[in-house]
């Protein structure tokens, strides 16, 4: 199946652009109610950075991009610390809350699962096949 150039660099900034600036506005803007909370908020959040800085393709988005968008969002991240320190560790929360922290926690594991499997990527574990070129001797 052959995609377009526009689906694909749409889906690209969909991926790298849009989401990770939902992200950060989310972070910054968010008010919770524990600090338990706000670390199960920042975790997948921050994953994801971690994800897609790390096997992205930022040649068709932009590679500066690569680093102003987790610049950014560390900065969210230290805003947003700031404002859920004062905070109690754990504070009740509904049924709503518990679902927020297992999808949380799902998608993290997924995350993790990922970034794993993209570092280990970059070696490979068995031995080589020694092969000759075929023109050895001008033919």
């Amino acid at each position: 199946m052959r995609y377009s150039y526009l689906t694909v660099v749409t889906l690209l900034l969909v991926v790298h652009v849009l989401i990770p600036i939902i992200l950060i506005v989310w972070t910054w803007k968010k008010q919770n109610h524990s600090m338990l909370g706000w670390l199960f908020q920042i975790l997948p959040f921050a994953l994801y950075f971690v994800f897609i800085f790390s096997i992205g393709s930022w040649a068709l988005v932009s590679f500066y991009l690569r680093y102003a968008l987790p610049t950014l969002f560390v900065i969210a991240v230290i805003v947003s610390y700031l404002r859920a320190k004062p905070l109690p560790y754990w504070a009740e929360t509904g049924i709503m809350g518990w679902i927020g922290i297992g999808a949380g926690l799902v998608i993290s594991a997924v995350l993790i699962y990922l970034i794993i499997g993209s570092i280990r990527s970059y070696s490979y574990d068995e031995k080589p096949v020694n092969l000759a070129f075929p023109f050895k001797k001008g033919v």
